[in-house]
């Protein structure tokens, strides 16, 4: 079976779940699919460092308002040149921009949803984002849908009225990965610290995490935070440090994947404060690194997590200070979530993602 994917999540994301999640696939199924990816311009990671398919850098070391539109239309223009060219059975986009419907003729298409974040938070994206009505048209027009956790398909049946028969509920995996320890021994604290992944605006709640920060330095006075990706500190949210008087204790990197899973190994905890996610992929992360994780009690965090990590009312600052506190003083409680942690971790697992998706795909064939 030919399966033809498009660039957008690597038009996209230099790292990102997206477009680690179709890499992952692409190196997880069997030999009975055959995955292709049209040659693409792409800052990717993931994409770059695999050697099953064929990439070029796009102007890797110049940074420019709109690079990223600039770079997608590109990719479009070859990407629609593709449809008459190849040869494919289904076609899997890789986002939600419905460019492509009109160079598909008869071939089914099966779409992946990561989460309903533009249509719960309307209000914390850009009025210029076309993604809610990218993705309601999308979804009505995908043979098949995957959801990549029981709480999004719920949310795509509520919000889109998606036929439940048409959905699919199919995991992330996780795939582990050693750390380089050469590398990360440059960024090695001398005092503890609290880790926060990934980007920290809109619904990632970061503003209510530092206000719990704050709580719990009158009495952890040396914990500092590492905050890894999400760019560099905006000048708001150095701002509200210097205001805390907490400038020293956050501090930002963005590190590869080899780096990040040592900041995790060596982490107090890690702290998932998000108001809504569609998976959760740094919990796993967490999970393979015996790191200790506390977590909002909304939308999928329970489903993926179960009684491996502790929870909390995100909007509530206190309580979240005080879960962060528990485990940092509860040797007995940190251990066993460890314990639970790595249980947890068995069920998820990309060479099972990939043979589901197959299924998926077989159902289209």
């Amino acid at each position: 079976m030919n399966v033809l994917y498009d660039h957008q999540a690597f038009s996209m994301q230099i790292f990102g779940g997206i477009s680690k999640y179709f890499v992952e696939l692409f190196h997880n199924f069997s030999p009975n699919i055959n995955c292709i990816l049209p040659k693409i311009y792409t800052n990717n990671h993931y994409i770059q460092q695999s050697a099953n398919f064929s990439s070029r850098p796009f102007l890797p070391s110049i940074e420019f308002k709109g690079k990223k539109v600039i770079l997608s239309k590109i990719n479009n223009i070859k990407q629609k040149y593709t449809f008459g060219k190849i040869k494919y059975d289904i076609f899997h986009p890789t986002y939600y921009d419905p460019y492509f419907l009109n160079y598909l003729n008869t071939k089914p298409f099966v779409l992946t949803v990561h989460d309903m974040t533009h249509e719960k938070f309307p209000h914390l994206f850009s009025k210029n984002d076309r993604t809610i009505e990218w993705k309601k048209f999308i979804t009505t027009k995908a043979d098949r849908i995957i959801a990549v956790s029981e709480n999004t398909k719920q949310d795509l049946i509520d919000i889109l009225k998606i036929n439940p028969r048409k959905i699919k509920v199919i995991y992330h995996g996780y795939s582990k990965e050693e750390f380089d320890e050469e590398k990360f021994t440059k960024y090695l604290f001398k005092n503890r610290y609290i880790l926060f992944v990934g980007e920290r605006k809109r619904h990632k709640n970061f503003y209510t995490f530092v206000s719990a920060i704050e709580i719990l330095l009158k009495t952890f006075t040396e914990m500092n935070v590492i905050c890894l990706g999400g760019g560099e500190f905006t000048k708001e949210e150095l701002m509200m440090f210097e205001n805390k008087k907490m400038s020293n204790i956050f501090h930002q990197f963005s590190v590869p994947s080899d780096v990040l899973y040592g900041f995790y190994k060596h982490a107090e905890l890690f702290v998932y404060p998000s108001l809504y996610e569609g998976f959760g992929m740094p919990i796993l992360e967490a999970f393979a690194n015996n790191c200790p994780t506390a977590l909002s009690n909304s939308s999928c965090f329970y489903e993926i997590a179960k009684d491996a990590a502790i929870y909390f009312d995100p909007t509530d600052k206190q309580q979240m200070a005080e879960q962060i506190k528990n485990i940092l003083t509860n040797n007995k409680l940190k251990e066993g979530l460890i314990i639970k942690s790595k249980e947890r971790l068995n069920h998820f697992s990309w060479q099972k993602s990939a043979k589901q998706t197959e299924i998926v795909y077989n159902l289209l064939y």
